[in-house]
């Protein structure tokens, strides 16, 4: 996995797979709070929320399990890991 280059990893499949479920979480608190306002989410080099525009970056190394592993090997601990972390 280390040789191969992040743009041929598929990672927004892996994505939908692995994590799409927590973003629908999401959009259902907002809803239940009665909040409109769905923010997409994409994989970005870390979390990322900008002031002007309803997104949320979320690390692409939470994109599936093999990467999650690799970065906490290399980084240590990782925020957004478990289910909770990742909602916060």
């Amino acid at each position: 996995m280390l040789a191969t280059k992040i743009k041929n990893l598929n990672l927004a499949q892996s994505f939908s797979t692995f994590r799409q479920e927590l973003v629908y979480q999401l959009y259902e608190e907002l809803r239940r709070a009665g909040i409109s306002l769905r923010p997409k989410v994409y994989l970005a080099d870390e979390w990322f929320s900008p002031d002007d525009a309803p997104i949320i970056g979320v690390p692409f190394y939470l994109a599936c399990p093999e990467l999650t592993n690799l970065a906490k090997k290399h980084i240590g601990s990782i925020e957004g890991e478990t289910q909770n972390d990742f909602m916060r």
